[in-house]
C-alpha cells in the first residue's frame, strides 16, 4: 500500500481547501476543533485484499487461504461473514463467523439462493486468530455429527423454494451477553430482482452451549418490519440493534435494550429521533437516510468513534461513516471498496477485536465467485465529501407536491410517495402529452473543479426525448445526456468541469410526445477525486561519533506524484551497536509511517575523541544557556530568564528542579513568555537513566512557525488567525545529543502570547493547539490581558500553538437581540454550542446535563475519573465527562442518591443552586453579601434548599428575577437565559 493524498480534480491546492471548508455542511459545535464542526471526522483508503476467507483460491490469485474450507469443512461457496466477539472465558477469547447461503462442491458455480446440493442456509465459524495482516484463520466451524468434515447449519430452514414458504434462514447479526451466544435472522420468503426479497419474518435464535446448537426463541419481527436486518453494538448496560428493511433501499434505524433483555421485545425502546420509544416500533426514526444493508457497526477506541460500513447499491461501493454517537451525527459516507474494483460485492462485516487503532479489517462477499475475502483499510481523520445536491431522494417532501429545494421548471410533475421509488419510499415523477417538462436545483460548486453527476430514471415505454445536466447562471447548457426509454431505474452520469462559474442547475427533463412519463430518484453530484502518491523519499545524510546512536529524524521529504512535496513521518528500522561502533559508514532502512513507502539514511560514523568521559554537544552561540550557579543565586521567587537577539533556545541544568524546588521556571522568547513549574523540569530529569544524567541537560524552545494557518469562513463560524503562531518543545538532551520528551505534562504549563486584534474584537480571541494525532487545531483557553495585549493559557502539552479569533453567529439571535454579543463571546471560548450550525433556539429548554456541561467549560474543570453514582448517567453518553468533572468538583448533586435525571429540563431554582456552588469553586475567599430574601415577590415558592442560593445569585448579580419582581423558580430555565447566567458567572470572576 502506498502513502495516499487526495486533490479534487481540476483545482488547485487553495481551491480544494476552500471547497471543503466552505461548501460541505457543518455540524454542530462544541469541544473547539477547527474543522468546521465541533469534532473530527473519519475517511477510510481503499481497501485491499488481504486473504480469501472460504473456497477455493482463484486463478491469479496470490493472497493467503488460510482455511482451506472446501476440504477441512466442505465449503465450497457461501456469502456475508458476520462477525461478533464470542468471548465467554476471559481465558479463551474467540470470535465467531456467520455465514448465509452455503453450498458444498454441488454448487451450481454463481451465486447463492437456493437449489443445490449441499445447500445449507447458515453455517458458524470459530477464530482465534489475532492477526489478521496475514488473513483470519478459523480454529473450527459447527461440525455436523452424522458426517465427517461436513458443517452443518445451525439454524434450521425448510428450503421451500415455492417462494410462499420458509426459502432459507439467513444470519444478519450476532452478539454474545455472558455465556449466551444471539443471531437476528430472516427468513426468506421469496428472491425477487437484484438487491430485492421479501421476508416471512425476522427472529433471535440463541445458544447456550457455544454455537453447537440453537433455539430460535419466537422472539420477531414482521415482514414489512424496519429490523428485517439488524446490526448489534452493546454499550453502557445496553444491546444497540441498528435496523434496516428487507432488501437493499431503505434507510437504517435503530433501537436498544437492557442486555439481560433481549428476548424481551415488550423493553426494547426505539429512537424517534429526539428520544426512546418503548414498544413502538412505528416511532423509530431513521438515523441513516436509504440505501443501507448489511449493514455492521463497531466502535474504534484509538479516535473514540463509532463506525460504520455497509453496502450503499447507488453507490455500487462498500461505505463507512463515523460519529461520536449511535442516535445521530453520523458523517458523510468514505467509499471503501467499489464493485468497479470486485464486482458483485457486499456485506462489508467490521472484524471485532482490531478497532483500537487506524486499522479496519472487514469480511467483504462477492456473488461470483460467491464467496468472502478479507479486506483492510486504514483509518484516518478527514471529512468526507458530502452529496452536493440537497433532499436527493426526494424523503423530505412533505406531500405530493413538489417543494423546494427542487423546483418544477415546466410542465406537469409530483412526488410518488410510499411506492414506486428506487431507494427508500419517494420519487420524482413527471407525465404529460406534450411540451417540456422538467426539475430543477442550484447548487454550489467550486470554479474549475471536475464533477460527477448520476441519478436513476425511469420511463414509460414511448419515452425518447429526455435530457439530464447541467446550467450555468445564463441559462447556458454546462454538460447534458440525452435520455433514453428505460424499463427499470437505470443509473444515469454526467462529467462536467465547472468553468467559471460558483453556481450551476441542475435539470432533469422531457419532450412529451403522448401521454409521456418519466420517474427519477437518488441523485448525487460529488467534486472527482484523484489519488496522489509517493513517487521517492529523499536520503537522508546523519553524522555521528563512534560508539553514539545516529540520531534519525522523525520526518523525510517525500515527492508525490502531482510535484508536490511535503515532509512525512518514518518508522526506522533497528540499528545494532556494531554498526556504529567504529569509524566508517552504513545505511538505515525505514518505512514511510501507515504506507509501504521505503525511506533510506546514510550514516557516517567519524572516529571518537579521545575523552575521559562523555562529550556533551558544544554550546552554540544559538543557545542561551542558563547554568545551575545562575538558579542558585537568584533572589527569591520565580526565575525569569530571555533569549538574547539571535539565540533560539535554552539550556537548563538537567537538576534545575532540585535548585528550583516549588519556584517556576519563567522564560521569554521572543514574545512568548512560558511559566514552567518545577515539576515539569523534575519529570524529564526522570525520563533518563542515572548513567545518561551527566552532562545532560534540559533544551527549552519556541520557535515561530513560519506559515499561516488558514482562515475559514463556513456555517460554523469564521476563524482567523492573530499574530504568530510557535512551536513550542522540551525535551531532556543526554551528551550524546539525544532528547526525550513527555507525552502529558504532569502540571499545566501557562503560555502568554501577544496579540493584535482591536478592543471590539479581544473577546473573540483564544489560544489554539495543534492536535498532531488529529491534525487539528483545538481550543485551548484564553485569558485576557487587555492592558498588555496579550493572552494566556494553560496548557498540558507541547506542541504548535497560535491565537485565533472565532467570530459566531446564529440565524435566530440577530444583532439587534439583547445576547447577541453575550452569545458570540460564549462561542468564542467554545462554551456554549448550537443546536445545529445555524440555530441557537433561544427559548427552547436547557437539560441539566447542558448547564453542568456549560459550567465545566466555562471553569475549565477536568475529570480525573469518569466514576458516577449515577445510573442514568450512561457511558458513551456525550455529557459523560462533564458530568463526572461537575460531580468532583462538588458542581452538582442527584435528585435521588442514584440518579441525576440529565435529560430533565433544568429548573431556574435548580440552575441558582449550580450557579453559586460554581462561583465558590472558583473564588477561595468567601464573599460577604447582603442577602435579601424579600427581593423577590414569589420568594415564598422558592424551594427550601434553593432559598440561600436563589439569594446569593441574586446578590451577586448572577442572575436576575423576571417581570414583576418574581423570580419563578420552578419555571424551566431557557437557553438564552443560561448563557446570560454564564456570560454573568465569567464577569463576576474576571
Amino acid at each position: 500500500m502506498h502513502s495516499m493524498k487526495y486533490k479534487i480534480f481540476g483545482t488547485t491546492a487553495l481551491a480544494a481547501i476552500l471547497f471543503l471548508s466552505t461548501v460541505l455542511p457543518a455540524y454542530a459545535q462544541g469541544n473547539g476543533v477547527l474543522n468546521g464542526s465541533s469534532e473530527f471526522e473519519l475517511t477510510a483508503s481503499r481497501a485491499t485484499k488481504v486473504a480469501r476467507v472460504t473456497g477455493a483460491t482463484q486463478p491469479g490469485e496470490s493472497v493467503p487461504n488460510p482455511n482451506q474450507t472446501i476440504d477441512n469443512y466442505a465449503l465450497t461457496a457461501t456469502d456475508l461473514g458476520i462477525m461478533w466477539d464470542a468471548t465467554t472465558d476471559p481465558t479463551d477469547k474467540k470470535i465467531m463467523v456467520a455465514f448465509g447461503d452455503s453450498y458444498d462442491n454441488g454448487w451450481g458455480g454463481f451465486g447463492g439462493g437456493g437449489n443445490s446440493a449441499g445447500w445449507r442456509s447458515n453455517l458458524l465459524a470459530i477464530s482465534k486468530d489475532t492477526l489478521l495482516s496475514d488473513g483470519l484463520t478459523f480454529s473450527s466451524m459447527i461440525m455436523d455429527e452424522n458426517k465427517a468434515e461436513y458443517s452443518k447449519e445451525i439454524i434450521s430452514s425448510a428450503h421451500n423454494t415455492s417462494g410462499s414458504g420458509d426459502f432459507t434462514a439467513i444470519p444478519t447479526a450476532g452478539i454474545t451477553v455472558g455465556t449466551r451466544h444471539y443471531i437476528h435472522y430472516m427468513q426468506i420468503k421469496n428472491w425477487g430482482a437484484n438487491g430485492r426479497w421479501n421476508t416471512n419474518f425476522s427472529e433471535i435464535a440463541y445458544s447456550d452451549d457455544e454455537g453447537q446448537n440453537w433455539t430460535k426463541s419466537g422472539v420477531k419481527w414482521g415482514a414489512a418490519s424496519k429490523f428485517a436486518q439488524a446490526a448489534y453494538v452493546k454499550d453502557g448496560g445496553y444491546v444497540y440493534m441498528f435496523g434496516t428493511p428487507a432488501g437493499r433501499f431503505d434507510k437504517a434505524y435503530l433501537a436498544r435494550t437492557g442486555e439481560a433483555d433481549l428476548l424481551n421485545k415488550e423493553k426494547y425502546e426505539y429512537w424517534s429521533g429526539t428520544s426512546w420509544i418503548v414498544n413502538d416500533e412505528a416511532a423509530a426514526k431513521a438515523i441513516v437516510d436509504a440505501p443501507v444493508s448489511e449493514l455492521s457497526v463497531a466502535y474504534n477506541s484509538y479516535y473514540e468513534k463509532w463506525i460504520m460500513t455497509y453496502l450503499n447499491e447507488n453507490r455500487y461501493a462498500i461505505v463507512m461513516r463515523s460519529s461520536s454517537s449511535l442516535t445521530g451525527g453520523w458523517s458523510a459516507e468514505t467509499e471503501v471498496v467499489t464493485g468497479a474494483e470486485f464486482p458483485g460485492l457486499y456485506g462489508g462485516f467490521i472484524h471485532p477485536w482490531t478497532n483500537n487503532g487506524k486499522d479496519l479489517y472487514m469480511v467483504v462477499s462477492e456473488w461470483g465467485p460467491y464467496n468472502s475475502i478479507l479486506m483492510h483499510s486504514t483509518l484516518n481523520v478527514g471529512t468526507p465529501l458530502s452529496n452536493l445536491i440537497a433532499d436527493p431522494s426526494f424523503e423530505l417532501q412533505a406531500s405530493g407536491t413538489i417543494a423546494a429545494p427542487w423546483t418544477l421548471e415546466a410542465g406537469t410533475g409530483g412526488i410518488d410517495r410510499n411506492f414506486l421509488s428506487r431507494a427508500g419510499s419517494n420519487n420524482l415523477w413527471l407525465r404529460n402529452a406534450s411540451g417540456w417538462n422538467a426539475i430543477t436545483q442550484k447548487v454550489q460548486v467550486v470554479p474549475v473543479t471536475e464533477y460527477k453527476l448520476t441519478a436513476f430514471i425511469r420511463t414509460s415505454p414511448n419515452f425518447n426525448d429526455g435530457y439530464f445536466g447541467v446550467r450555468d447562471s445564463h441559462g447556458t447548457i454546462v454538460k447534458e445526456t440525452k435520455l433514453t426509454k428505460s424499463d427499470n431505474y437505470t443509473p444515469v452520469e454526467v462529467l462536467f468541469n465547472s468553468g467559471s462559474s460558483t453556481e450551476l442547475t441542475l435539470f432533469t427533463g422531457m419532450h412529451a410526445a403522448g401521454d409521456t412519463w418519466m420517474q427519477a430518484d437518488d441523485y448525487m453530484l460529488l467534486p472527482i477525486i484523484v489519488e496522489i502518491g509517493i513517487e521517492s523519499i529523499k536520503e537522508v545524510d546523519v553524522s555521528t561519533t563512534a560508539g553514539s546512536a545516529p540520531v534519525l529524524p522523525s520526518k523525510v521529504e517525500a515527492t508525490y506524484s502531482d510535484g508536490t512535496v511535503a515532509d512525512v513521518s518514518v518508522v526506522w528500522d533497528a540499528v545494532e551497536e556494531f554498526s556504529y561502533a567504529q569509524a566508517g559508514s552504513f545505511t538505515v532502512n525505514g518505512t514511510v509511517a501507515d504506507t509501504a513507502v521505503k525511506a533510506s539514511a546514510k550514516i557516517l560514523v567519524t572516529a571518537a575523541p579521545v575523552s575521559s568521559g562523555p562529550v556533551p554537544a558544544p554550546i552554540l552561540s544559538s543557545e542561551r544557556s542558563i547554568t545551575a550557579e545562575e538558579l542558585k543565586t537568584m533572589k527569591d521567587g520565580d526565575a525569569p530568564f530571555k533569549l538574547n537577539e539571535g539565540q533560539k533556545e535554552f539550556h537548563v541544568p538537567i537538576q534545575a528542579a532540585d535548585i528550583l524546588k516549588d519556584r517556576k521556571l519563567i522564560v521569554t522568547a521572543g514574545e512568548v513568555k512560558l511559566h514552567v513549574p518545577a515539576a515539569v523540569l523534575a519529570a524529564l530529569k526522570d525520563l533518563l537513566p542515572e548513567q545518561s544524567l551527566q552532562d545532560a541537560r534540559i533544551v527549552l524552545r519556541a520557535t515561530p512557525v513560519d506559515q499561516a494557518l488558514f482562515e475559514s469562513n463556513s456555517n460554523d463560524g469564521k476563524y482567523k488567525q492573530d499574530g504568530i503562531a510557535y512551536e513550542l518543545d522540551i525535551a531532556a538532551r543526554t551528551a550524546d545529543g539525544k532528547e526525550t520528551r513527555l507525552d502529558l505534562l504532569p502540571q499545566s504549563v501557562h503560555v502568554s502570547l501577544p496579540y493584535q486584534a482591536s478592543e471590539t474584537d479581544e473577546a473573540l480571541l483564544g489560544v489554539y493547539r495543534f492536535n498532531e494525532v488529529t491534525a487539528l487545531w483545538e481550543y485551548a483557553g484564553g485569558q485576557i490581558d487587555k492592558p498588555q495585549k496579550r493572552i494566556a493559557a494553560d496548557i498540558s502539552h507541547f506542541s504548535k500553538y497560535a491565537i485565533l479569533s472565532y467570530d459566531k453567529e446564529f440565524t435566530d439571535v440577530g444583532t439587534d437581540h439583547w445576547a447577541y454579543q453575550i452569545l458570540k463571546t460564549l462561542s468564542a471560548k467554545h462554551i456554549v454550542e448550537g443546536v445545529d450550525a445555524n440555530r441557537f433556539e433561544p427559548k427552547a429548554n436547557m437539560t441539566r446535563a447542558e448547564f453542568a456541561a456549560l459550567l465545566v467549560r466555562a471553569l475549565n474543570i477536568k475529570t480525573t475519573s469518569n466514576t458516577l453514582p449515577f445510573t442514568d448517567v450512561r457511558k458513551g453518553a456525550w455529557y459523560l465527562e462533564e458530568v463526572a468533572a461537575a460531580y468532583e468538583a462538588g458542581l452538582i448533586t442527584g435528585i435521588t442518591e442514584a440518579s441525576f435525571a440529565p435529560n430533565a429540563a433544568i429548573t431556574r431554582e435548580q440552575m441558582a443552586v449550580m450557579v453559586i456552588r460554581a462561583n465558590a469553586y472558583s473564588n477561595d475567599a468567601d464573599q460577604q453579601l447582603q442577602l435579601d430574601a424579600s427581593a423577590f415577590t414569589d420568594a415564598d415558592k422558592v424551594s427550601a434548599w434553593a432559598r440561600e442560593a436563589v439569594e446569593q445569585a441574586a446578590a451577586l448579580g448572577l442572575m436576575k428575577g423576571k417581570g414583576a419582581d418574581q423570580f419563578d423558580p420552578q419555571a424551566n430555565a431557557l437557553r438564552i437565559e443560561t448563557a446570560q447566567v454564564i456570560f454573568n458567572l465569567l464577569d463576576t470572576n474576571k
